[in-house]
């Protein structure tokens, strides 16, 4: 299943000219009847009281975990609260300034997401040669 919800919101990504909002996600995934609501939620890796989303299924979660942080296809961008307040859905935290924003206190990185020109795979593929 994780691997479908993965498939599904690269096709999501790739189906949208401009950034893509978690909302925008979960609009998609349900319209296919994929499950995204659950109980876990995603943070900046090192930055555990930052969080990108919650209210997720595992699968949804885990999906973004290895697309952004794992197999580089998407990127996060920082966006300003309002985009989410627009969208009708809001996390009630304080909002970071940033994506590595370091604080005690939770907070919410308001993020969307667009098409990287990396991939594992291209990464894997890259040679490194010594320099003569």
């Amino acid at each position: 299943m994780q691997d479908q919800i993965k498939e599904e919101i690269l096709n999501c990504v790739d189906g949208n000219e401009s950034y893509v909002s978690f909302i925008q996600i979960e609009n998609y995934l349900g319209q296919i009847g994929l499950p995204y609501k659950g109980e876990y939620s995603v943070h900046i890796p090192g930055h555990p009281t930052i969080m990108m989303w919650q209210g997720m299924s595992q699968g949804f979660a885990r999906a973004i975990i290895e697309l952004v942080f794992e197999d580089f296809e998407i990127i996060p961008t920082h966006v300003p609260q309002s985009l989410y307040t627009l969208e009708g859905k809001e996390i009630e935290l304080p909002v970071a300034e940033h994506l590595h924003y370091e604080d005690t206190i939770k907070r919410w990185a308001p993020v969307t997401f667009k098409r990287t020109n990396f991939s594992k795979s291209a990464i894997k593929q890259s040679a490194i040669t010594p320099i003569r």
